[in-house]
């Protein structure tokens, strides 16, 4: 496989063996480390951290069923043999496995988790840039009666959280200011199989929508405290959505069908676009909060697929189109295994956190000079292509 950095970038999809041989080609940096197993990992999106070199990451970590919330300093300015860009500076056991943690949107010190046994947990732990520090609350609340997956801090209200899990229920809990009590405020039961992810809508506070095993992508107004919409949105379980931070209107969904599917809301008869790469069920989608029209999408295959909606309908030339359609700009085949969860870094383009069923966390960052972006593109001339 020809591998020119300038004309092939496309090309970079082979093995992780190659993928290894040619990555300083591609990145500015990969970090990697082995840790517990985790199912989750978040950067800590804290604008006083924003230009330090130094960031964390949180992960919930399975180290040999001691299950572990725990927190690592990341600088990025450091990699190399003996040079480990990562400190653990927070960790907080539990007795079952922690799915997803997610931290208050403004409020990094608040993580909230959902553990294997449906239960909710919240942690106020304090921290500097430094460390974190001993000094924290942790408040463990009965959930869910079964497993699950989906969490979601509303950007609008923090104080409010959702969990989605395979009880068929998604439940809306009330955190309070202090953060020292978790309520069970409703209840939402219109799914009839288990629901595997659920968010907020960042444009109106009251909105958030949710997918599940049985293949509908569903949205609720807490106002009317019922569901408003009911799509029939893939042709197999869907495991994850995505709301877009620049348009009220857009969001995607990721399914077991290996499809990622683009939404607008104003027009839900039918699915506005398909982005095809994936050949194994699609477990994340996640849109980039800086870059309106990028998004990331992991897979049971083991690759992380970045997606630029503005090249939808762009001409490719050559072997171009054998490679992928257009809209694929990169592929990161950084993992050996299923990858879990990722979480695109707040403060710079184009990198990201990763974590994989191979004991794997991977930090990195793709060389902006060859992500070909236009950020003035509005999403109407994106839509008249379609």
């Amino acid at each position: 496989m020809d591998l020119n950095f300038q004309d092939d970038v496309s090309t970079f999809t082979g093995s992780h063996k190659i993928w290894e041989q040619n990555k300083d080609q591609f990145y500015d940096f990969v970090h990697e480390q082995t840790i517990g197993r985790s199912l989750t990992c978040q950067w800590v999106d804290d604008s006083s951290l924003e230009g330090n070199d130094k960031q964390y990451v949180i992960l919930g970590e399975d180290q040999k069923k001691k299950y572990e919330l725990s927190a690592y300093k990341v600088d990025m300015g450091k990699g190399g043999q003996n040079q480990s860009p990562f400190k653990k500076v927070f960790k907080e056991s539990f007795d079952k496995e922690i799915h997803r943690a997610i931290h208050q949107p403004g409020n990094p010190h608040v993580i909230a988790a959902i553990q294997e046994s449906g239960n909710i947990i919240i942690i106020h732990a304090n921290y500097t840039d430094e460390n974190f520090d001993g000094q924290r609350t942790t408040i463990t609340t009965r959930g869910h009666d079964q497993e699950g997956y989906g969490l979601s801090w509303n950007p609008n209200n923090p104080a409010q959280l959702l969990s989605a899990a395979y009880d068929n229920k998604i439940f809306l809990w009330d955190a309070f200011e202090s953060n020292t009590q978790l309520q069970k405020v409703q209840i939402f039961q219109d799914h009839h199989k288990e629901v595997e992810d659920v968010e907020w809508s960042p444009f109106h506070s009251n909105v958030f929508g949710s997918v599940s095993d049985d293949k509908t992508l569903k949205l609720f107004d807490i106002r009317s405290k019922k569901c408003t919409r009911d799509i029939i949105a893939h042709s197999e379980e869907i495991n994850s959505i995505s709301f877009n931070p620049f348009n009220e209107h857009i969001l995607i969904t990721g399914s077991s069908d290996t499809i990622v599917g683009l939404w607008d809301l104003r027009n839900t008869k039918r699915r506005m676009y398909s982005f095809i790469s994936h050949s194994k069920p699609v477990y994340k989608v996640c849109f980039n909060k800086k870059q309106k029209n990028i998004f990331a999408s992991s897979s049971d295959d083991k690759k992380i697929v970045l997606w630029d909606i503005s090249k939808i309908g762009e001409e490719q030339i050559g072997r171009d189109s054998d490679i992928g359609p257009p809209e694929m700009i990169f592929i990161h085949r950084g993992h050996k295994k299923i990858i879990r969860d990722l979480c695109w870094y707040p403060y710079a383009k184009w990198s990201m956190v990763s974590v994989d069923d191979n004991y794997i966390n991977q930090v990195w960052k793709v060389k902006s000079d060859i992500l070909e972006y236009d950020p003035e593109l509005e999403f109407s001339k994106i839509f008249d292509q379609l």
